[in-house]
């Protein structure tokens, strides 16, 4: 079946994923070409810039996938969303080009934006054989809402497909609220999807949950790993080689998961087959758990 955010769910995340200030992430050798032009501009080191709480957030963590910046990337210089275009153009070219080399947030697909749509030469940049546009706020601002949305559309659906299996008459009634269905905010990860299915509690359903929080609710539960096929109510979790967990699900029955694929509000909570979770998590060491069991290993 087809999914889709609501209109204004659309609406929010197109307000929340671009920031509403600017924020460029540079190498040491690019200090000496744009310090010139630092005035009121904050300029952190990569230190000093995650140790700020306003930075931190999961709205930003999000926007510019900080778990994905590059090594090289030395210092954050956070500026309004109308500095860059003051900058000469050579300048101004250098800072965005640098952008796609040292952060993937943000960087969005060229073939993704409607054709009817001018972006100006300095913000396209070719990286492994295809076009892509750094997205900054004055750019983003100068695009209609319905290209907004368009755009925001075809992005998220580069994260997870729009595409779900419907939710079983027999499967718990707390399910129905949430499955197959979108956040309008960033947090909500898969072990708060499975905490959710366990408690059937709306306070931890939209929260970033540690492993460590989900291995107490676990407990708290009565679940203990179990080498039986898997049942209605039962736990699947992916564990890496270091047993650290990576993802879990809510087994509804007939091998059907209450499931969510990530923390952003591109990843919708959905019912997938267990074989679409082997797909996406079966290089990892899978481990059932059933309330009231004793030790064993997994089979779907």
């Amino acid at each position: 079946m087809f999914i889709k955010p609501t209109e204004k769910q659309l609406n929010q995340w197109c307000e929340i994923y671009i920031p509403d200030q600017d924020f460029f992430f540079v190498k040491e050798s690019a200090l000496e070409i744009i310090e010139h032009y630092i005035t009121g501009e904050k300029l952190y080191t990569r230190k000093s810039f995650f140790s700020e709480p306003n930075y931190t957030n999961q709205n930003l963590n999000n926007s510019y996938m900080y778990w994905a910046l590059s090594e090289e990337m030395t210092h954050v210089l956070v500026a309004s969303h109308d500095w860059i275009t003051g900058l000469p153009e050579e300048v101004r070219v250098y800072l965005l080009e640098l952008q796609t080399t040292l952060r993937k947030g943000l960087i969005f697909p060229k073939e993704i934006l409607p054709t009817s749509i001018t972006i100006p030469d300095e913000y396209v940049h070719h990286v492994q054989g295809s076009d892509y546009v750094v997205i900054q706020g004055a750019l983003w601002q100068s695009f209609s809402i319905e290209d907004k949305r368009s755009i925001m559309s075809a992005y998220a659906q580069l994260w997870d497909q729009w595409h779900s299996l419907p939710l079983p008459d027999t499967a718990p009634v707390n399910l129905k609220k949430y499955a197959n269905t979108f956040s309008s905010s960033h947090g909500a990860n898969c072990l708060a999807a499975t905490t959710y299915g366990i408690t059937s509690d709306e306070n931890l359903v939209h929260c970033w949950m540690t492993e460590d929080e989900f291995s107490a609710v676990l407990k708290r539960a009565a679940y203990e790993s179990s080498d039986s096929i898997q049942e209605p109510g039962d736990v699947l979790v992916f564990e890496d080689k270091q047993g650290v967990i990576q993802h879990a699900a809510f087994h509804i029955g007939d091998s059907l998961y209450f499931n969510k694929n990530g923390q952003m509000f591109f990843n919708p909570w959905k019912v997938v087959h267990w074989e679409d979770l082997l797909s996406e998590w079966g290089h990892l060491n899978q481990i059932s758990y059933r309330k009231g069991m004793s030790k064993e290993k997994v089979r779907p």
